[in-house]
């Protein structure tokens, strides 16, 4: 059992850093421009981070490590602070989603 909540931990942390890098170079780039260009993809990032961090359950659980949790939570502030709303719909999107395969 502690063998799947580990694998579970490193699986779902590896994610998260990958949400989190994606983030943080669109929180230096709008620190650094003000906001994005038209043309880059990183503009509906926040709803993208909402929508994986939802579907795939990553939210920090009691047996995740602290290091799983103060990423995650790094994760929904950068999110947050790029589009709040824009994450709070893609968490939607993913809950409906996951809803209608119940």
């Amino acid at each position: 059992m502690l063998f799947e909540s580990t694998e579970g931990d490193l699986t779902g942390l590896l994610h998260l850093i990958h949400l989190e890098s994606e983030l943080v170079l669109t929180v230096a780039y709008l620190r650094v421009f003000g906001s994005l260009h038209d043309d880059k993809v990183m503009t509906a990032i926040a709803g993208w981070a909402g929508y994986e961090y939802t579907l795939y359950g990553l939210e920090p659980q009691e047996w995740h490590s602290p290091g799983y949790a103060d990423v995650a939570s790094s994760v929904h502030a950068m999110a947050a602070y790029i589009n709040q709303k824009d994450w709070q719909d893609g968490c939607q999107q993913a809950e409906f989603g996951l809803s209608q395969l119940e």
